[in-house]
């Protein structure tokens, strides 16, 4: 059900030229404040894009953390590096959208390294 989701909200992958215009399509980019020539990146996720593939990929990130042990060790490292929980979700589900995007681009399927 999350993959279907996911898919017919990406719809076309060709209709992003790379894997940071998919992040933001999702709302998953951070946001940014402009003050004259300074700009900062907040920590906060814009949440502009579609909030269905945001929400399905968060699910699916849930979900893979306890089915996928990559993505489990990518989560373990980022709380070890003394990010809060959600922020450690947050790259988690960047890195996923960037494997889906990833995949649906080659045509090949995903290989899991238990190694």
């Amino acid at each position: 059900m999350i993959a279907s989701a996911i898919l017919g909200e990406i719809g076309d992958i060709k209709r992003f030229p790379n894997v940071p215009s998919l992040i933001a399509y999702a709302g998953l980019d951070p946001t940014t404040f402009e003050s004259g020539s300074s700009i900062t990146k907040h920590r906060k996720l814009s949440k502009k894009g579609s909030k269905y593939l945001r929400t399905a990929l968060w699910q699916g990130t849930v979900y893979s953390l306890v089915h996928n042990p990559n993505l489990k060790a990518f989560y373990d490292k980022k709380l070890s590096e003394g990010k809060p929980k959600q922020v450690a979700l947050g790259a988690v589900t960047n890195k996923l959208t960037r494997i889906i995007y990833g995949i649906l681009r080659s045509g090949q399927d995903y290989q899991l390294d238990f190694s």
